[in-house]
Parts: structure tokens; sequence; C-alpha cells
């Protein structure tokens, strides 16, 4: 317990101070490459490279140097788990950093209703004062594979086009031109071409059932699609609508029932936890570490005797 204790007071703070200069290392050099210099380093770049590639050498030099110290005595080996925790911990907390950066710096456009939207720039969210959904539009269905390659399950995607009008006063006499998106999603094995079509069928039931029950007065606030796959996918939807149609471009909105700024806030949240869940981990480590010696002595000592 004295060694463990010893090891907790020598390492844990330079684990803190590793922790707290890299942030600010990084905060600091994209402030002043982004804003004092004309040198344009890409969004990807920031939010995923520079955060899992930075904390690497800091880590490894100065957590190494101090396992390295005569008071501390421990193999190369065992310094391996530790460092490994504060990389994986700093780089984690700056990729949420920047999420929250990136979500805490979104603003919100607020009009009158859906036609105004022409008028105005809206970046990526949007709040209609007023509005009105017609609960029949289209639909089309896509599927996704697993993440992992040994599995054969697929995600069946449902994409629902609704047209999105003014108020409840107006009629559709013309194809309409903005839409409100919703996405519905289950897992599925797979299997016959037969047993799809009756799933696709069932879950397609199920999802207009759902949408039948919506009031579609709780959103909260919008988010126009932008990304060229997912607004495709929408837009697809809405050709499956057996009508002749005007070859205009289609604006689509998707629905968010939480309050503006929940994702600044999960991800503030995710970071502090981040840092909470590392420093435990790194303490295990050093435990770890302790037992480790702990048995190498006894199994000398039963080898001696």
């Amino acid at each position: 317990m004295d060694t463990f204790k010893f090891k907790l007071r020598h390492t844990l703070p330079t684990f803190i101070t590793l922790i707290v200069s890299v942030i600010i290392l990084y905060c600091l050099s994209r402030w002043v490459i982004t804003t004092l210099t004309d040198i344009k380093i890409d969004n990807v770049v920031w939010e995923i490279y520079i955060p899992v590639l930075l904390p690497w050498i800091p880590c490894i030099y100065f957590l190494n140097r101090k396992f390295s110290s005569t008071e501390l005595k421990t193999t190369v080996s065992s310094r391996f788990l530790p460092i490994l925790c504060c990389i994986v911990t700093i780089s984690a907390m700056l990729i949420m950093l920047n999420r929250y950066t990136k979500e805490s710096k979104e603003t919100i456009t607020v009009i009158p209703n859906i036609t105004k939207i022409d008028s105005v720039k809206v970046e990526k969210y949007v709040k209609l004062q007023e509005y009105f959904v017609n609960k029949f539009g289209g639909h089309h269905i896509h599927y996704t594979k697993s993440a992992k390659s040994t599995s054969n399950r697929l995600n069946m995607n449902i994409y629902f086009a609704l047209p999105l009008l003014k108020n409840k006063k107006e009629g559709i006499r013309d194809f309409p031109k903005y839409w409100y998106g919703l996405k519905f999603n289950m897992w599925t094995n797979g299997g016959t071409s037969t047993y799809m079509r009756e799933l696709e069928q069932e879950f397609l039931k199920e999802c207009q059932q759902k949408i039948t029950e919506m009031s579609f007065e709780d959103e909260k606030y919008f988010e126009l699609v932008k990304n060229p796959a997912y607004k495709l996918l929408y837009e697809k939807a809405i050709n499956s609508i057996p009508i002749p149609k005007d070859s205009a471009q289609y604006t689509i909105l998707t629905p968010s029932f939480k309050s503006f700024n929940h994702k600044a806030t999960v991800a503030l949240y995710c970071f502090f936890s981040i840092f909470i869940f590392g420093t435990i981990m790194f303490i295990a480590s050093l435990s770890d570490q302790h037992l480790k010696m702990k048995n190498d002595k006894n199994t000398t000592l039963n080898t001696d005797s």
C-alpha cells in the first residue's frame, strides 16, 4: 500500500498537469493559426488527427521520465498501461472539446414560417414560429451494414418525407417544395427476399402508425438537411410519391424535440466524464502495477524458500 501511495503521489500530478498543458497548447495553437495567420487547415485535421496524435510525444516523454526516476523503479513494460491511459484520456477530451466548441457556436435562425426560409440565411438550425405538417407523404427504405466486418446484421432505415406547410389553413395546390423529414430504423439479421419484404411492410406499418399518432407540435427547432447523401435519401422518399413533379430543389428539415443547446451540454458533460473516468483508469493501472510487484516478490520468496 505504501508503494502504491508513493507512486500515486509522484505520478498523478504529472498526469493532471499533462492533461491541462496539452489542452491549453492545443487551444492556443488553434487560435493562433486560425486567427493570426493565413494558414488554412481542414476541420477534420483539427478535430480528429491532431487530437489523436498530439498527446503521444508529451505523454510518453514526461511519464516515461517520471517512471524512470530512481524513486519509482518501474520496468519499461509496466509503464505501458498508465501512459496509454493518459494518451487516450487527452485524445478523447480534445475530441469532445471540439464537439462542444462547434455546437456552442451554432446559431439558430427564427423565422415566421417555412416560406420565409429562402429570404434569410440559414446556416444549420431554424425555428419556425408557425408551421403545419401533412401526415401523408413518401418513404424510402435504405439498408446499411453493421460496422463489424464479421457481422451479418443489417440496419433497416425508413426515410419519410412529409409536406411542410406554412400553417393549417394552407392547402396543397402545387407539388410541395418544403418537406419534414423523419427517419426510423431497426436491426435485422437478414433472410430470404420474401421474409425481408414482409418485415419491411410490418415495420413500415409500425412507423406509419407512429406518424399518425404524432401531434407535430412538440418540435423545439429544425435542422436543415445539407449533407448530400442524407438529402438524396429524403429526395428518394419524395420521388416515391406518384405525382408529376417539377425539377425544383427541395428544402428538407428534420425536427429536434430537445432544447437547442442540448448537444453542447451533453458534449460538456462527456468532457468532464472522460477526465474522471481516465483518472480512475490511470489510478487503477498504478494499482495493477503494485499488485504485480507484490506477486513477483511472493514468487521470489517462495522460490528462495
